[in-house]
């Protein structure tokens, strides 16, 4: 089939649904469609409530129970956490084509990642005690995750919804992984979003919290310089920066900020796990002696509703804030240029050798372009 048409089917697919009733789910509209699954808006006819049904995608319950397994491993994980910032699972079933689908918690105030393209779009940025909050409760979500056994794998602005009053929540473990739980993945695959990778998840090692906290760091130097600190056109590009490479210092780029939240950004960037903090309660720690540091009373929980008002006067203008990130790289050594071609072409070698069938590592990018709960 070809491009084309094949996209033109997937569209097809994700509509098909609107207008049916499954079990006690009256399905409304169609909101998003991910690596997994689509995602709808429903109904629920017995309690009234509104709901976000998760539907596996029917490409992937037909090919593989592997795949059905996975998606009805993540509602039992996500249903066994109980915390404000981490989404909440109700039921799980299957339509009346075989597929599973989980009904959970809808959440409608957008996602991180679409609050952080509107401040871009500005020319905004959210003030240090915003961000510092707003970071400290997806670190407090993870502490009771990785308390669990659970490493996200895939934390990004896409994967932070926003509750009405501005709660930051967690969502879409579908690719986490269980510690010391059967592992539901191609054998030596590495899976998540390149911006958000951590080297040791790049390089395909065991992984544990540590690799979430380095996403966390990430998207607290995102959301305080306002952009990411790799970026590149081409998804290799940002895997050999994620390992090789060091990023633009924060305090090159907003000056105004504290060492202790500078520390924050930096600690968790380490490439090396065993340097960064070794557990999110260690970091909601620091977070909360740079909240001191900036001089305010302590944390204020009340300070991420500005998610949800996102007027002017609650926001930092970035003209005359950031400073412009250097227009002259530093030079690199030869040798360094040399390993990142070797790591290019050790990718892109063991992608081809993965999709001829032979087992050995690829690299599977989750979807970037959709916020799925």
């Amino acid at each position: 089939m070809c491009h084309r048409c094949a996209k033109t089917q997937a569209v097809t697919n994700s509509y098909k649904l609107l207008g049916q009733q499954i079990d006690q789910y009256r399905i409304l509209r169609h909101i998003a469609r991910g690596g997994m699954a689509d995602v709808y808006l429903a109904e629920d006819v017995d309690l009234e409530r509104k709901v976000a049904l998760k539907i596996m995608l029917d490409a992937l319950a037909a090919s593989d129970p592997q795949f059905a397994e996975r998606f009805r491993r993540e509602a039992i994980t996500v249903a066994k956490l109980d915390h404000p910032n981490i989404v909440q699972v109700y039921t799980v079933g299957q339509t009346p084509d075989g597929q599973p689908y989980i009904a959970m918690q809808y959440i409608e105030g957008g996602s991180l990642r679409d609050k952080l393209k509107e401040l871009s779009d500005r020319r905004k940025l959210l003030t240090t005690e915003q961000a510092l909050n707003i970071v400290r409760q997806i670190a407090l979500a993870l502490a009771v995750a990785h308390k669990a056994g659970i490493v996200h794998r895939d934390l990004k602005p896409a994967n932070v919804l926003i509750r009405r009053d501005g709660t930051p929540v967690l969502v879409d473990l579908g690719i986490a992984a269980v510690q010391g739980g059967a592992k539901l993945t191609q054998t030596g695959s590495v899976i998540g979003t390149p911006a958000y990778m951590s080297p040791e998840q790049v390089r395909g090692r065991p992984l544990d919290g540590r690799s979430d906290l380095y996403a966390l760091g990430i998207i607290l130097y995102e959301i305080l310089a306002g952009m990411p600190p790799f970026d590149a056109e081409e998804s290799i590009a940002i895997l050999h920066k994620q390992v090789y490479e060091e990023p633009l210092p924060l305090d090159q780029i907003r000056p105004n900020l504290t060492p202790q939240t500078l520390d924050i950004v930096s600690t968790a960037l380490q490439k090396d796990p065993a340097h960064r903090c070794q557990s999110a309660g260690e970091m909601v720690q620091a977070i909360d002696r740079a909240i001191q540091a900036e001089g305010l009373s302590g944390p204020n929980p009340e300070a991420t509703v500005v998610l949800t008002q996102m007027t002017d006067s609650k926001l930092l203008s970035r003209s005359g804030l950031l400073l412009p990130p250097a227009a002259v790289q530093k030079k690199r050594p030869a040798w360094l240029w040399g390993a990142a071609l070797l790591f290019l072409l050790a990718v892109v070698l063991a992608f081809f050798i993965f999709r001829s069938g032979n087992g050995l590592p690829g690299v599977a990018m989750a979807a970037t372009n959709t916020a799925v709960p």
